[in-house]
């Protein structure tokens, strides 16, 4: 019997570069664009009403917590002026490891 060569899966959750942010009438929406060109999009846990801070603080602990479990990498979010009132960009960058060079994206 041959057996085949167990092939590694890929995350599901691709490596983020992005962050949109805005509400909508039913609650805060953000969106998280990957390196690979992929877009992961979801609902935060917070009322219409919620502080913008907290809904910038929430979106960048997710993306931050996520990248850790899932690709094993630490990042920074960055967040831009507003372009519109109630959305919001921001730039994920992989944190540099001690001792080494950090990538560009």
């Amino acid at each position: 019997m041959v057996r085949r060569k167990k092939e590694k899966e890929r995350p599901s959750f691709g490596v983020p570069a992005g962050i949109l942010l805005m509400v909508t009438s039913t609650g805060w929406v953000a969106s998280f664009r990957t390196v690979e060109g992929g877009m992961v999009c979801g609902r935060l846990d917070l009322p219409v009403h919620a502080d913008p801070r907290d809904a910038r603080d929430q979106a960048a602990a997710n993306v931050t917590a996520v990248t850790r479990t899932v690709h094993g990498l630490d990042v920074e979010v960055t967040w831009e002026e507003p372009l519109e009132p109630w959305v919001w960009n921001a730039r994920v960058t992989r944190v540099a490891e001690k001792g080494s060079p950090p990538e560009e994206n």
